[in-house]
């Protein structure tokens, strides 16, 4: 039987993921998928996500947060026996998309893990850059799938058609670019820690809008 990894990424740390919405839909299909896929057998799940946490003292990560959620969704009495042969792994450094992939990686290679099936979950407006970049970064180490959850109800969401798909294109000429450029890879990192300050100072309940004042006066200037 091939190898079956999952990688789950992170959207945020919300004040508490046990009760979140969002992610609540999100690791619900999440949870189903591997389980159907794994039909009990071992499995190796990487939750990433870094320290994006908007609630002071800013402690938390996204990828300690979502391992949190999806221990309570295994915890439960009628499949505890079916996935005893998981192991769950914590990415907590990366601050986008494109530190997610390749974070998550230099995890994989590691451990010493390559060859089977990767499946990759993500946000589904996000779905196509994902299976591009998750293309160059894993196609050489794994078969790659990607599940889309439609899972986000925030304004972001909501934004008009034309809007999402430039910032898409956008997102992905720019890491394109920084995949083959280590110094515009920094500088990437930079921009994220200045966006995240940006959340901080606005507070987390306005980050939908803060989000997308984010993309329209700062991002798609770039």
């Amino acid at each position: 039987m091939k190898k079956q990894i999952y990688l789950i990424l992170g959207y945020g740390v919300p004040k508490d993921i046990l009760s979140d919405k969002h992610y609540d839909r999100y690791f619900s299909q999440a949870f189903n998928c591997i389980y159907n896929q794994s039909a009990g057998g071992p499995a190796v799940i990487i939750f990433s996500g870094g320290p994006t946490d908007c609630y002071k003292p800013y402690k938390r990560t996204e990828a300690g947060e979502m391992l949190k959620l999806f221990k309570k969704f295994c915890g439960q009495s009628f499949v505890r026996k079916a996935v005893k042969r998981w192991k769950l792994l914590v990415e907590n450094k990366s601050l986008s998309t494109l530190e997610n992939l390749l974070f998550a990686k230099n995890i994989l290679i590691g451990k010493k893990i390559k060859g089977g099936n990767l499946t990759i979950f993500c946000e589904a407006t996000r779905v196509r850059r994902i299976k591009i970049l998750a293309g160059k970064i894993f196609s050489k180490l794994f078969k790659i799938k990607i599940v889309s959850v439609d899972f986000d109800t925030s304004v972001n969401r909501y934004c008009a058609k034309d809007f999402l798909d430039k910032k898409e294109k956008k997102s992905l000429k720019l890491e394109l670019r920084a995949l083959k450029d280590k110094k515009l890879l920094k500088k990437a990192r930079g921009l994220c820690l200045e966006r995240l300050e940006m959340f901080r100072n606005e507070g987390y309940n306005k980050n939908p809008v803060v989000i997308t004042k984010w993309w329209k006066e700062v991002f798609m200037k770039l």
